[in-house]
């Protein structure tokens, strides 16, 4: 073995949805409706990865063999995470039928938004060098000083940061209309919209 990775991962989602379906049929030509979706979706994920490398005598990586111990630098990353999304919309429709005339049109706005606040993407620490074995090529089992595994022997190398925000928001307006008609002895329909 050269290398070894272990990697630790707490992902959380949090989600409320809050819908909305309003139908109103004053006769059977005539429907009128109004529909709404409102929906948030709170991400969060922490990140813990250690990464042991072994190296020969001259820095390059050395593979070794379960048992065996050897000179070994060790990484670790951090990631931290949030991220906020939040859609809704609202919509109101009407189709109605007047006799050789069918219309539909419905009015309505949706917006999203992402917001990830000021978050830790990438935090690396380094400063481990010790002797390092392994057992069981199956299920690595890691030896080592207890310096390996303690936080106090590692430094802060480089941090990552990043944020943003987005919006998004779309209204629009929506008509068709269908005439129906007799051509050539047959039923036909004209639609535009």
């Amino acid at each position: 073995m050269e290398s070894l990775e272990l990697r630790d991962y707490l992902l959380t989602r949090e989600r409320t949805a809050l819908s909305l379906n309003l139908d109103y049929k004053p006769d059977a030509r005539s429907h009128i409706y109004l529909r709404g979706l409102n929906t948030q979706i709170k991400d969060t994920e922490a990140r813990d990865r250690y990464t042991i490398e072994w190296l020969d005598s001259e820095g390059e990586t050395s593979a070794i063999r379960p048992g065996q111990s050897a000179y070994a630098e060790a990484q670790r990353r951090v990631k931290f995470r949030s991220e906020t999304l939040k859609i809704s919309s609202l919509q109101l429709g009407t189709r109605q039928d007047l006799g050789r005339w069918l219309i539909d049109g419905s009015i309505g706005q949706s917006k999203a938004s992402e917001a990830t606040p000021l978050n830790l993407d990438d935090a690396r620490f380094t400063g481990f060098g010790g002797q390092v074995s392994f057992s069981n090529t199956q299920q690595p089992r890691i030896s080592g000083p207890s310096a390996l595994s303690s936080p106090a022997s590692y430094k802060l190398n480089r941090i990552t940061l990043s944020e943003s925000d987005m919006l998004d928001t779309e209204r629009f307006l929506k008509f068709d209309a269908t005439h129906r008609m007799v051509m050539f002895d047959r039923n036909a329909e004209f639609s535009f919209g």
